[in-house]
């Protein structure tokens, strides 16, 4: 059974064989559309770290990995500091060094 996800729009099963059992289906369904009338196709489920329930994604789990991996090493403050470092090189002269 869907039901919808407080800390998303997306849709939220309640367990993972509900949520693989949807992109089974959405599968299926997309398969039999033509090629150029397919939209993103699900490839697995995932847990949620924020609702603890199951989203589906097209994302691949390599890619998505990373991505996470990248939202947890890349704060706000981090990003603030970022851009104050930007902000006194310029204002400095200071090239930057590759």
């Amino acid at each position: 059974m869907e039901a919808e996800n407080n800390c998303t729009r997306k849709k939220a099963f309640e367990s993972k064989e509900e949520a693989l059992s949807r992109v089974l289906e959405i599968q299926e369904e997309e398969n039999l559309k033509e090629k150029k009338d397919r939209g993103k196709v699900p490839l697995r489920a995932y847990k949620c770290s924020d609702c603890q329930r199951w989203h589906l994604t097209s994302m691949p789990r390599k890619k998505f990995n990373k991505v996470q991996e990248g939202k947890k090493r890349w704060n706000p403050d981090r990003q603030r500091f970022y851009r104050e470092v930007q902000y006194w090189m310029e204002k400095l002269g200071v090239k930057r060094e590759d």
